[in-house]
């Protein structure tokens, strides 16, 4: 299915105003509200009344309902943080919303699926397809930030007793084990089927920093064959080394190769804004494809155990400063003979929210180089 979730991607890319005209008209209620009002993964209210709201001023979050009472966009506004002092003079932060969208979720019935349009500062960011029994999410299918999922969720009496995460390629990946008693167990699935328990007690006298050290150790070993395997056509200007900075597993990175083809074509097109394509893995042709996964035991149970650490620790932090260093020791190494690469070749680390670029870009490059592409309208 992924391939027809990625031309759903493709041709819903530019079609906001048309969601919007469409969900206006379509709206036969709107309700407003502070906090978030409806949930298309359950199906179910959110939010409390005491959040309701009159009308759209001083709201948070927005909800259109069609005429038979089913939500059909979903909206929430961007927002500041102010300092308040109250009268014991205690600073507090309050949150501020204004009239600008942020994120606007279109939402489309057929039976018992959903389709799920997401768009984040007027940008597409992810479709996804969501199938339902009733009120019981079976299988969600997604395509978010240039990253494919599908989950599927399996019931007993109603009760929820496991999740399967599938990867693009067709492999069970990772699985959550529900019990009665509420805990849940968590596996990441190897491509031999074994199954690796995560959340539990690292073996004695084994240490996060060998943990790192291997994971280092193996990138900087894979990566160049991986890309030499892969058979791109045209030289490339960069290979990303792209992780989740938003809470789910950073590790292994997705490796994302940019075609000096493409980087051309973005800045004919896109000029000054060029950039928020040239380094955005997700906008490259090849990124995070089956040619492309790092396939090795020894990496796959490092990484196990790192983002069971991670958390626990609620922080990616050890994981961008890892593939920082990872990226400038694979910028110092001799790359095969078969990979074409331009003068300026880069190797760099990036989150997928793109929070960190700058940042990483700073680590791995000299001042001169980045004002180079400052100069060049690549950054």
């Amino acid at each position: 299915m992924r391939t027809d979730l990625q031309q759903r991607f493709e041709r819903e890319a530019a079609l906001l105003p048309v969601f919007r005209e469409q969900a206006t008209a379509r709206s036969a209620r709107w309700v407003y509200s502070t906090e978030e009002i409806w949930s298309w993964r359950d199906l179910r209210a959110r939010g409390s009344d005491s959040s309701l709201l009159p009308g759209p001023d001083g709201a948070m979050h927005a909800c259109g309902h069609d005429a038979a009472g089913r939500p059909i966009v979903l909206q929430q506004f961007r927002a500041f943080n102010v300092l308040s002092t109250l009268e014991a003079g205690e600073p507090v932060r309050q949150r501020v919303p204004t009239t600008d969208l942020l994120i606007e979720d279109f939402v489309a019935y057929e039976g018992e699926e959903l389709a799920v349009t997401r768009f984040v500062s007027g940008k597409l960011t992810a479709v996804l397809r969501l199938r339902f029994q009733g009120r019981l999410l079976l299988e969600l299918e997604s395509l978010d930030r240039g990253i494919y999922s599908l989950n599927q969720f399996h019931y007993e009496g109603g009760r929820k007793v496991l999740q399967q995460t599938w990867s693009a390629a067709g492999v069970l990946e990772y699985e959550i084990v529900y019990g009665a008693d509420g805990v849940q167990d968590h596996y990441r699935v190897r491509r031999d089927g074994a199954r690796c328990q995560l959340f539990k007690s690292w073996p004695r006298g084994l240490t996060q920093k060998q943990v790192l050290e291997t994971i280092r150790t193996r990138l900087i070993e894979l990566v160049p064959p991986l890309v030499a395997q892969a058979a791109v056509t045209g030289p490339i200007y960069c290979v990303a080394l792209a992780y989740d900075g938003e809470g789910n597993d950073p590790l292994p990175p997705s490796i994302g190769l940019g075609l000096e083809s493409e980087r051309e074509a973005w800045l004919r097109t896109h000029g000054r804004e060029a950039g928020a394509y040239i380094w955005n893995p997700a906008e490259f042709q090849h990124f995070s494809t089956p040619q492309l996964e790092l396939e090795d035991p020894v990496l796959e149970e490092a990484c196990d155990r790192m983002n069971t650490r991670l958390v626990e620790r609620d922080s990616t932090a050890p994981v961008a400063r890892l593939l920082v260093e990872v990226s400038i020791a694979l910028n110092r190494i001799a790359w095969p003979q078969q990979v074409r690469r331009t003068p300026d070749f880069l190797v760099y680390a990036v989150d997928y929210e793109l929070a960190a670029l700058r940042r990483n870009l700073k680590a791995v490059l000299p001042a001169d180089r980045l004002a180079a592409l400052k100069a060049s309208r690549q950054l």
